[in-house]
């Protein structure tokens, strides 16, 4: 029958989250064939500060999911920081919702 298909399920970027002991989101695992995988640039133990320029702190969990599912597809901006021994820097990097094979593409121009 025409024009009773489902919207498309919303899709993530690949990563999933815990929280430290200071409640602040980290990077605890980047999934295979996904856009955060394929970029390289997102790693384990990364701080995420903001979706979309939006702070995550306070966020539950599930907040934070609904900030960054969307339509396959489309790209959301993610903000971290990244903690090393004696520095820190912070970076953006926008990735693919979905499975990037499906969309010929892995990261925004």
């Amino acid at each position: 029958r025409k024009g009773t298909s489902q919207p498309p399920q919303p899709a993530g970027v690949g990563l999933y989250f815990k929280t430290d002991e200071q409640g602040r989101y980290y990077v605890e695992m980047v999934l295979e064939n996904t856009s955060a995988a394929a970029t390289g640039v997102v790693k384990y133990a990364d701080v995420l500060e903001l979706v979309q320029n939006e702070s995550v702190v306070g966020k539950t969990l599930s907040q934070l999911r609904q900030m960054i599912l969307g339509p396959p597809g489309t790209y959301v901006n993610l903000s971290f920081l990244r903690e090393m021994d004696m520095d820190s820097f912070r970076f953006d990097v926008d990735l693919l919702r979905g499975d990037p094979r499906a969309y010929g593409g892995n990261a925004a121009p």
